[in-house]
């Protein structure tokens, strides 16, 4: 609700927000044919932060690289997925 707020003060009218799964949505969804750009915002590891604690950014756990393999595994999957999609840019953001 919030986005689209921001888009209708905007007064933006060609974006649909939609509230779903990107990784289950279908690049072959006919409602989607002409998405032409794609917003890429994945969820941040927060590992390059530099105003961390030096004692936090030393900290290399097993658990904590673990997490960021995850996390780095799941950004790779949903940047695959955008390009399926055919758009003419794929914005990525983290």
């Amino acid at each position: 609700a919030t986005m689209r707020k921001l888009l209708a003060n905007s007064r933006v009218r060609n974006v649909e927000c939609r509230h779903q799964d990107f990784l289950t949505t279908s690049p072959d969804d006919p409602d989607l044919s002409g998405v032409q750009y794609i917003l890429l915002d994945p969820s941040c590891s927060g590992s390059g932060l530099l105003d961390r604690p030096q004692s936090q950014r030393s900290a290399k756990s097993a658990r904590e690289r673990q997490r960021v393999r995850t996390l780095s595994h799941f950004q790779l999957q949903m940047l695959r997925h955008a390009l399926r999609f055919g758009a003419r840019r794929v914005v990525y953001s983290t």
